[in-house]
This record gives structure tokens, sequence and C-alpha cells, in this order.
């Protein structure tokens, strides 16, 4: 009896720390339904704003809502780095952020560098990096969409073995069954 419960503890204890470790690696994509569609629109409004960087607090208001997969945009943004960049609690998107800060967000015109290097301090406020296209955009959402699907294709190859383990666990069970049913 003492050995049939040390291989089912043995057994369930295994499955517990293999399910937490796999939740600690899970792609945020899997870890609620609703990631991609708060990816998506912070993509869209993060791409389109007038301004490139802005603190978290001031796109959530922008955006309107709070994420629908966490309890706040700070989240979102820390666990998709590959759209993201955080410093000191501004996000912005990368792709953005590698642009020029030549973008006058008064005008909607980008002026050349060396016209912003005259500029007083003061008047370089309102530049910030120039708005994506919307072929830009859609690049990052396609990207978004593939990340996902990419994700719930690994996770369900990840799971061939489970009607194989059902299927010997069966063969065990059955087997201790009869073994102590005769005796």
């Amino acid at each position: 009896m003492a050995n049939r419960n040390f291989f089912f503890n043995s057994f369930f204890s295994f499955q517990n720390s293999s399910n937490r470790r796999n939740d600690m690696k899970k792609s945020p994509y899997l870890a609620n339904p609703r990631r991609l569609s708060d990816v998506i629109a912070a993509i869209q409004l993060m791409g389109t704003f007038k301004y490139a960087s802005r603190t978290v607090e001031k796109w959530n208001e922008t955006i309107g809502r709070k994420p629908l997969s966490e309890s706040n945009w700070m989240v979102v943004f820390e666990q998709h780095p590959e759209f993201f960049l955080l410093k000191r609690n501004y996000a912005s998107l990368i792709w953005r952020r590698s642009r020029e800060k030549n973008y006058d967000t008064i005008n909607g015109k980008e002026i050349n560098m060396i016209d912003v290097k005259k500029l007083t301090d003061e008047e370089k406020k309102k530049f910030s990096r120039k708005p994506l296209n919307s072929k830009q955009i859609q690049t990052l959402i396609n990207a978004a969409v593939q990340m996902h699907t990419a994700a719930i294709s690994q996770q369900k190859d990840k799971r061939w073995w489970i009607p194989m383990l059902a299927s010997l666990m069966g063969v065990i069970i059955g087997f201790l069954l009869k073994l102590f049913s005769s005796s």
C-alpha cells in the first residue's frame, strides 16, 4: 500500500512542478486569450499617435481602457519586448524609436536634422518621431498574429504525449488493481 501511495504522490508532484515550469515559460499570447487584441490595440495607437514616447499612464489615458489580458499596460509592454521599449516608465514602439526625432507634432511635417539642431530646447519639445504609415502598422500587426499563431501551434505540438500517457496510466492502474485484488 505504501508503494502505491509513493508512486501516485511522486507522479502528481512531478506533474505539478512540470506545470509550474511550463507556466513560467508560457508565451504571453497563451497566458490570456485576449492578449493579441491588447497588443494590436497598443500597436495601432502607439504607431499613429503624434508622440512616439509617453508615460505608461498617458498611454493608458489615450487608449481609454485597461488591457483585457492584464491588470495594466506596463505588464503588456514588459512582456512584449519584440514591439515595445520601456525606459523609466516611458513606453514606445521600437520601430518608431529607431527614427529621428524630427517630426513637428503641431504641423505634422518632418524637418531635416540640421534645422532641428538650430531650435531652442523649448521649440524641440513639440518634436517627436514620425508616426508609422498604415503598411508599417500592418506589418507589426501581422508579426503579432504570426507570433500568436506560432505559440498556439507550439502548445499543440507539446501535447502529443498526453493520449499515450493516459493509455499507459490505464495499463498500470489495471495491472496494480489486478495485482492487489488477487492477493
